[in-house]
């Protein structure tokens, strides 16, 4: 085994030191500034359509018929800050099929999250070899599908693909499916693996998280990936989420379609740090941006004093995504933008 390979695998099984790891992100450029026009104008219609929201649902009002009650709010539950940095994202899958949001906790220390087409993936931030089976956990979702039938579908998949397959393992709105390849004595060192877990997204839906890795890597990133698949939970317009966290998507809502119009707003402005650092699309792009996914990452899941948002979008099909981003701090009781840049 070439050195090179051997820390490579060293660093897949989790035995690395964390101080060895890089942490990595999406490259930024060096923000460019731009004088914007500035005009007071109505919200972008077709840009407000396509928005990413999140709901803070208010009490039921007293006195409609039993009938008539709105759901039971439920809170949103800010936990796992031990097993990483929270990340609230939106899966977005057209304006007819809506839109889907979920909170988890990403090891940042060991692992990246990136969005492909459909799904939003977590791989370790040092692959093994190419020749060793796959290491990542994968979010995706699916509509109009029950937990029971999905979790039918996915162990029919895994039984096909695996020589063992484990009896599920269910609760409250989840079911946990294992397999690998070997018998019921074991498996080899190098032998695939996967942890399949189906999520209700309590709107007639079901997230699926699926980890990979191979037998010796499952007390490192298998692990990994089983703390973070812990902390996964969907976000349903019934659930209240926490006031920092509605003034922080109000402020992104606000700030969006400035950057991707170039007409700022009396109120957008003043959304903007003194000595704020913008870039963007040196042209109105509204009528054609189509935002794909959303990802808050705040610094803390309590009391947070700055967070990064990054929004991927696209201005047609054919072109590749593109990320808006923010970096917001609280200040004088309200989120204002320090950096807003544009990656392309």
């Amino acid at each position: 085994m070439s050195t090179e390979r051997a820390e490579r695998l060293f660093l897949a099984l989790g035995a690395a030191d964390p101080a060895l790891l890089e942490r990595s992100g999406r490259r930024r450029r060096a923000p460019a500034m731009i004088k914007w026009t500035l005009a007071a104008a109505a919200c972008l219609t077709l840009f407000c359509a396509a928005a990413w929201t999140l709901r803070q649902s208010s009490p039921p009002p007293d006195g409609p018929a039993a009938d008539d009650s709105p759901p039971v709010t439920e809170t949103l539950r800010l936990t796992g800050g031990d097993v990483g940095r929270l990340h609230l994202e939106a899966l977005h899958y057209g304006p007819s099929e809506g839109r889907k949001e979920f909170l988890m906790y990403v090891n940042e220390e060991r692992c990246t999250a990136v969005w492909t087409e459909d799904a939003y993936v977590i791989r370790p931030l040092t692959p093994p070899p190419a020749e060793l089976p796959e290491c990542s956990l994968t979010v995706s979702h699916r509509r109009l599908v029950s937990l029971e039938q999905a979790a039918a579908e996915a162990q029919a998949a895994l039984v096909s693909e695996f020589s063992m397959v484990l009896d599920p393992e269910k609760e409250d709105g989840r079911v946990t499916l294992t397999a690998f390849d070997g018998t019921e004595s074991g498996a080899a060192w190098d032998a695939a693996n996967a942890c399949i877990t189906l999520v209700d997204d309590q709107a007639g839906g079901v997230f699926t998280l699926t980890a990979r890795f191979f037998t010796e890597a499952a007390e490192g990133l298998g692990r990994d990936f089983a703390d973070m698949a812990d902390t996964f939970q969907p976000v349903p317009e019934h659930i209240a989420v926490p006031p920092w966290l509605a003034a922080l998507q109000e402020a992104v809502d606000t700030l969006l379609p400035a950057v991707f119009s170039g007409n700022w707003t009396a109120e957008a402005e003043r959304l903007l740090a003194e000595d704020a650092m913008v870039s963007g699309y040196p042209e109105d792009v509204s009528a054609m941006v189509s935002v794909s996914a959303v990802d808050i990452s705040p610094d803390s899941g309590e009391a947070p004093s700055s967070a990064i948002v990054s929004v991927r979008h696209r201005l047609s099909s054919e072109e590749p995504y593109d990320y808006v981003t923010m970096e917001l701090i609280w200040r004088e009781g309200a989120w204002r933008a320090v950096f807003i840049g544009l990656e392309r």
